[in-house]
């Protein structure tokens, strides 16, 4: 399928630079923390209301709210939600399974972002046309069940299949992100050779190709998907090296540990890490 360069809004800067500040989302609002399990399993309002301002008071411009699959817990997401809410007014990207959830888009929809639901055609349409019915933001990772990319072309394949689905639809193209998905290498020796540091050239290039392809597309990646087997000074010091990158190639959006100071300070000041390094650290 071949896709022409979509309209872009009137903008005066070079494709591949940003026209706006990178959104800082904060990941540490996820069910598997026990705490946050906790919390949420005995709907202790205040405890779950001061973990969320701790994370804005780190720097976070965004909550990522992520309740997994279990139905227990997916169950008290409005609870969650309307908690949270009444905390801090801050944007909310919550998990896929919201998407079904009407009472709570209808509510919540001037803040919501769902993140994030596959390429996958059979259930991509549905999960558009809701996105524009509640005027949402609408996460989409570059992946499918039978096709998860290796490269720049698998990636954009996928871009352009989500774009050309949402355009046929009626979505706004600025209610989407897409996600390049930070992966790790899945060839054992690659890995060896790496030492488990991601590949992360064409992600980067990615993100160059979806703004030249259209403005108003977003761009969103979780940094910690693709180094999970790092210790935590590793994680932290490889985080610090790629966001400047991601941030330069225009990335709009990033979710990552805003409790980590020496990354939130590469989140706030990228050109002060990328000065004098190559081009991918």
């Amino acid at each position: 399928m071949i896709i022409e360069p979509l309209p872009a809004k009137s903008i005066t800067s070079h494709p591949s630079q940003k026209t706006s500040e990178l959104l800082l989302v904060g990941e540490g609002l996820h069910v598997l923390n026990p705490q946050i399990h906790r919390t949420i399993k005995e709907q202790n309002s205040s405890m779950l209301m001061n973990m969320a301002r701790k994370e804005v008071d780190s720097g976070a411009q965004a909550l990522s709210i992520n309740l997994g699959p279990g139905k227990e817990i997916a169950g008290l997401t409005p609870w969650v939600v309307d908690t949270i809410a009444g905390a801090v007014d801050v944007p909310l990207f919550l998990s896929a399974g919201v998407i079904k959830m009407d009472r709570l888009l209808e509510k919540h929809r001037a803040r919501i972002t769902v993140n994030a639901v596959t390429a996958d055609p059979v259930i991509l349409t549905d999960h558009l046309a809701r996105a524009k019915k509640y005027g949402i933001d609408l996460v989409v990772l570059l992946v499918k069940p039978d096709l998860v990319p290796s490269g720049i072309e698998d990636r954009m394949q996928l871009a352009f299949e989500v774009v050309d689905k949402a355009m046929s639809i009626g979505l706004p193209l600025d209610h989407l992100y897409l996600d390049p998905v930070i992966s790790c290498r899945p060839d054992p020796v690659a890995w060896e050779i790496s030492r488990g540091i991601p590949d992360i050239g064409p992600v980067l290039e990615t993100v160059r190709f979806i703004k030249d392809l259209n403005h108003s597309i977003k761009t969103i990646v979780a940094l910690g998907n693709g180094t999970l087997g790092m210790g935590r000074a590793k994680r932290s010091a490889f985080h610090g090296r790629m966001l400047p990158l991601l941030t330069e190639s225009g990335l709009d959006a990033v979710i990552l540990n805003c409790f980590d100071k020496s990354l939130m300070n590469s989140a706030q000041h990228p050109a002060s890490v990328t000065a004098g390094k190559g081009k991918y650290c």
